[in-house]
């Protein structure tokens, strides 16, 4: 009962559904990029073991960056050749 959505310039929501699917509760994951190093993703991938490993992985212009808290923390994974 979590979506991902990344929102041009606002940054990418974790968003939570009741059971009739109904929004119950929304995070602004990239809120710390965002706000400190104008950073937005253009692509995100969940882990296929989100559930366990809580692992996201986003590229930006300049970075790729991960996180593995659900997109509380934010680490650099790499760079774009």
């Amino acid at each position: 009962r979590k979506v991902f959505v990344n929102v041009r310039g606002k940054g990418l929501f974790r968003v939570s559904l009741n059971g009739a699917g109904a929004v119950a509760s929304s995070l602004n994951t990239t809120l710390s990029l965002l706000t400190n190093e104008n950073i937005q993703f253009s692509e995100f991938q969940i882990s296929p073991t989100y559930a366990t490993d809580s692992t996201i992985v986003g590229a930006a212009r300049e970075g790729i960056y991960k996180s593995v808290d659900g997109g509380l923390t934010w680490s650099v994974a790499g760079f774009p050749d």
